[in-house]
């Protein structure tokens, strides 16, 4: 299912798109871009479990699109790296600190690992637990870190479940993921294509 598109955005191929088989002069999505004789003016989850689409005029390489996926950050009174760290470890493992909403910056890399997508456990270097199965930096300097609140519908879910688990394609065409620790909910993966000006639409 397709939520409400977000408010008017850029002309299409304001899309920042990284990873897959893009060169280093590769930014942007080039649309529209045709896939088995479908055109497409935005990036599409078909083949993949995330939104992708083709960065050049001939179809022969592509990337992942980026997305815009909330976050809850935690941070404690006294600011900084060491102590946002700190106090996210001490929230996942359900101590205090104080959450604030944030949005995932994508791309970052996380011990020599390139992430578009959120990645697995509560926080760097943490396990999943009951506060999160997810989690990415929300800032260019990969100083601070939330919990992502990857959207879902359908499946097992209940209303404000997100994913626990990264979205996969396993016996299915369309993206889904896990939505409880114990695996007994899951959805399909909603994903906002995130344009230039920070505006989106439901992919």
């Amino acid at each position: 299912a397709r939520g409400p598109e977000g408010r008017a955005s850029l002309p299409v191929g304001e899309v920042r798109a990284f990873g897959g088989t893009t060169d280093e002069g590769d930014k942007f999505c080039h649309f529209p871009f045709f896939l088995e004789g479908e055109r497409y003016t935005r990036c599409t989850t078909r083949g993949h479990s995330a939104p992708w689409c083709y960065v050049d005029g001939g179809g022969k390489r592509w990337g992942e699109c980026d997305t815009q996926v909330k976050a809850e950050v935690v941070e404690d009174e006294g600011g900084g790296a060491d102590a946002a760290a700190a106090a996210g470890a001490a929230a996942a493992a359900g101590a205090g600190g104080k959450a604030v909403n944030g949005t995932c910056h994508f791309p970052f890399t996380y011990q020599g690992q390139l992430y578009t997508n959120c990645a697995p456990g509560a926080g760097p270097g943490l396990p999943a637990s009951e506060d999160g199965g997810l989690w990415c930096y929300v800032d260019e300097e990969a100083s601070r870190y939330g919990v992502c609140e990857q959207e879902v519908g359908g499946g097992t879910s209940v209303p404000g479940d997100t994913c626990f688990t990264p979205c996969n394609t396993d016996y299915s065409p369309r993206p889904w993921c896990y939505t409880a620790l114990d695996r007994s909910r899951w959805g399909i993966c909603l994903f906002r294509e995130q344009r230039a000006d920070k505006s989106y639409v439901w992919v």
